[in-house]
């Protein structure tokens, strides 16, 4: 019903950064002696949308994260640097508050990578590193004093 949307406080919130670093080496053992900064992702973006309700003390929300590559280790030798992709994350969470047998309560529920996105870590085509992060539910009551 509109009384249902008119108590909620509807939000959307995102941030954008594209980082440019550069580390300039002299020749050495590392293969490249120009590169990004070693654990410097170019791009990360965080975005989220919900609602808050104060009246019937309801939160909602639905979280995203993207990470760009970046360098998880210098390859030596001529050997490409290890590049870490990390998991693009959906998470949604939610929170009610209520009344039970005179005491006040909060029921939250959290789901995390809803995309079910993996960890990687890849040097040139091979993959050094991967697995499977899971996705994880959690749901809680805790009590307010």
């Amino acid at each position: 019903s509109s009384e249902w949307l008119a108590r909620k406080d509807f939000f959307v919130k995102a941030n954008v950064a594209y980082i440019d670093s550069e580390i300039e080496l002299e020749p050495g053992v590392e293969t490249t002696a120009n590169r990004s900064m070693q654990g410097q992702s170019d791009v990360l973006v965080n975005a989220q949308v919900g609602y808050d309700d104060p009246i019937a003390g309801e939160r909602f929300a639905l979280i995203f994260n993207f990470t760009g590559e970046r360098i998880d280790d210098v390859g030596l030798l001529q050997a490409p640097n290890f590049v870490e992709k990390p998991p693009v994350m959906l998470n949604l969470t939610y929170a009610r508050a209520f009344s039970l047998w005179g005491g006040e309560y909060e029921f939250s529920f959290e789901a995390e990578n809803l995309l079910g996105d993996d960890f990687m870590i890849k040097q040139g085509d091979f993959v050094a590193e991967q697995y499977d992060i899971g996705r994880t539910f959690k749901i809680g009551i805790s009590a307010r004093y």
